[in-house]
């Protein structure tokens, strides 16, 4: 059985750590590393806090780097994006794959994340008959959003 209220949890921390302004790399080290002991705990509604944050680039890092940020299409067309290294090492390595195509390209550092995520909706273009709109919310290389 799943653990939605691990929202609860998450959701003030990651309030905490952007309003102390808390310097990116440890804001990427500490969520990272709390996404991926909430999840062992079985934390099923982590895309409610995703959306509530997603305009953060370092919290969008964390999801990712935990392999819980949607990729997904109106077509129910799937990515995974997957990485491989220590939360607190921004130069692991990136591993893209379409459901459906399969593995698309692999890059490394946060360079590379943003990369991928490009050559996602170009793929999508070309194969998916997606509209090559890139979702700049899912990219970790910008200036943070104001919160809505």
């Amino acid at each position: 059985m799943g653990w939605a209220s691990a929202s609860e949890i998450f959701d003030p921390v990651a309030q905490a750590l952007i309003d102390a302004d808390l310097d990116r790399e440890r804001k990427v080290t500490v969520l990272a590393t709390l996404i991926d002991k909430l999840r062992d705990g079985d934390w099923d509604t982590y895309d409610y806090s995703y959306d509530q944050f997603r305009h953060d680039p370092a919290v969008v890092e964390a999801f990712h780097r935990n392999g819980c940020a949607p990729l997904s299409t109106d077509d129910d067309t799937e990515a995974h994006l997957t990485y491989s290294g220590v939360s607190s090492n921004r130069d692991g390595r990136w591993m893209l794959e379409c459901e459906e195509h399969g593995d698309l390209d692999l890059e490394v550092g946060t360079e590379g994340h943003d990369e991928l995520i490009r050559r996602w909706f170009a793929h999508l273009a070309e194969q998916h008959d997606g509209d090559g709109q890139v979702d700049e919310q899912l990219l970790i290389n910008r200036e943070p959003a104001a919160t809505p």
